[in-house]
């Protein structure tokens, strides 16, 4: 009877476990950000940051990582577009068409 309380205990902390992955991966999905694509000017070059003006004038500041995809180096004056993240993370980054 012990063991089979035991072997009661250890399948429900597997199952219960297993709903806990896949519920969390079901609010990750859900809540992912979504993405936004910025077209401008690379203003200014400042470390891991790229200043963008955008259309309206506005200053934009994008946090560039190795992660993030560039086609081939970008240069300050060019016209570019960013793929950028909610919390400000460029994705992606290349020349303007």
């Amino acid at each position: 009877m012990k063991q089979f309380f035991h072997v009661l205990v250890a399948v429900s902390l597997t199952v219960g476990g297993m709903t806990r992955i896949v519920a969390d991966d079901l609010v990750m999905a859900q809540t992912a950000p979504p993405l936004q694509t910025l077209k401008g000017q690379l203003f200014a070059i400042q470390g891991e940051v790229y200043v963008l003006r955008d259309a309206t004038g506005r200053f934009v500041r994008v946090r560039v990582d190795k992660e993030t995809k560039k086609v081939r180096p970008l240069v300050a004056g060019e016209k570019i577009e960013a793929q950028v993240s909610q919390d400000g993370r460029a994705l992606s980054l290349r020349p303007a068409q």
